[in-house]
């Protein structure tokens, strides 16, 4: 598993813990905030998922919304030709 898209350590940790968990990352759209990382489905449902660094763990949060500042991961991605 090579995650290379990845500008934080925070963005790896997440990425990586999607993708154990069997998240197929071609149907969702991810935007990070810092530590926090937000992820969307095609329904507009939405997971927030946080990187604690002190345990080196990514959890699910009970956070729901999305903050206008969070970066767009996916869309970024898109833009600049990566996939």
């Amino acid at each position: 598993m090579v995650i290379k898209e990845a500008t934080t350590i925070a963005e790896y940790a997440i990425r990586r813990w999607l993708l154990n968990q069997g998240f197929a990352m071609e149907h969702f759209k991810l935007s990070m905030d810092g530590d926090k990382g937000y992820l969307e489905d095609r329904n507009g449902d939405m997971l927030t998922l946080v990187y604690d660094g002190l345990t080196k763990s990514v959890y699910i949060s009970e956070e729901i919304c999305q903050p206008e500042g969070a970066r767009k991961v996916n869309e970024e991605r898109s833009t600049n030709g990566a996939s």
